[in-house]
């Protein structure tokens, strides 16, 4: 889609209108500028930088990452890196991890594939670091190669605790890559007043 100043102006807006979140308003500011630079590199030459907008938001719960991650998916088709501001949201011990041998590969799969041209947001993404967890392996086998293949029309949000997103990380070498440390939001808990 074509980019829309007039949208981004006014998501911004609300972006910046929320309770706190100094840190992540700010880090939006620059998302919004790497986006344009990309959006500007596809019109020149056609191909898709080596480099994702996956994100990754930090935090504890309460602290607004589900609220952002809707206004970042209607801030990247705004900005006409997304063909629509769709969010798909998903809970990964809930909507994505199975027992069954296989299940849990399919079920992210199926997430992955319904979220195409906008964002999937998997909350309690530090569900999936462990190593001894064959389900948690089928999972990252799924992410990882997708995240990469259909970075052009899919940004992936993963949502955890701070500390247990270190072992997510460890699961796969890839996905550091993926989930860039530019994309990586830690989202501070509200203060009595806010």
């Amino acid at each position: 889609p074509p980019i829309d100043e007039t949208r981004i102006a006014a998501i911004l807006s609300e972006l910046r209108a929320l309770t706190g979140l100094e840190e992540v308003k700010a880090a939006a500011e620059t998302l919004a500028e790497r986006a344009r630079r990309r959006r500007a590199r596809l019109a020149e030459d056609g191909d898709f930088p080596d480099e994702t907008l996956h994100m990754v938001f930090t935090g504890n719960p309460g602290t607004g990452k589900t609220t952002v991650a809707r206004i970042f998916a209607r801030l990247y088709h705004a900005l006409g890196l997304l063909s629509s501001d769709k969010v798909i949201e998903v809970n990964a011990a809930e909507g994505i991890k199975s027992s069954t041998v296989g299940r849990t590969r399919e079920n992210m799969q199926r997430k992955l594939d319904e979220a195409l041209g906008g964002v999937l947001f998997i909350d309690e993404a530090h569900q999936f670091g462990d190593k001894d967890d064959p389900a948690a392996r089928e999972a990252i086998e799924a992410i990882v190669p997708f995240s990469w293949n259909r970075r052009n029309n899919l940004v992936i949000v993963l949502a955890g605790y701070s500390e247990r997103m270190i072992d997510f990380f460890d699961m796969d070498p890839g996905l550091p890559r993926r989930f860039p440390k530019w994309g990586r939001l830690e989202f501070a808990d509200y203060t009595a007043d806010q």
